[in-house]
């Protein structure tokens, strides 16, 4: 095995497993957005949605679950159902915008 009769073997052989200790404790780096859940993203910003997608997806292991979330948040929010169509994400914003600045313009409030 090792040799350990003098210190600088010793200081070898401990410096050794420190190095590998540390590269095992290294963390991956966090995994690219899937093709699905990039463009969840991108409709829920055109809808004008403002999120914190690192809060959303906290409880959040796999890229699956993440794109259940958001569909789920998405539909929760907004209220339109069916195939997300970025055609429809804009016309669901420019409505909502329409409405609150009828509601500001309005003796109501």
């Amino acid at each position: 095995m090792y040799n350990l009769s003098t210190s600088t073997d010793v200081t070898f052989f401990f410096s050794l497993s420190m190095e590998q200790a540390t590269e095992k404790k290294k963390s991956s780096p966090p995994a690219e957005d899937s093709a699905k859940l990039r463009n969840l993203k991108r409709y829920a910003r055109t809808c004008g949605m403002h999120l914190k997608y690192v809060d959303i997806f906290a409880d959040c292991k796999s890229m699956s679950q993440k794109e259940r979330m958001l569909d789920k948040l998405i539909r929760d929010r907004t209220g339109l159902e069916g195939k997300k169509i970025i055609s429809i994400a804009q016309s669901f914003f420019f409505c909502q915008r329409s409405e609150q600045r009828l509601y500001m313009l309005s003796g109501d409030n």
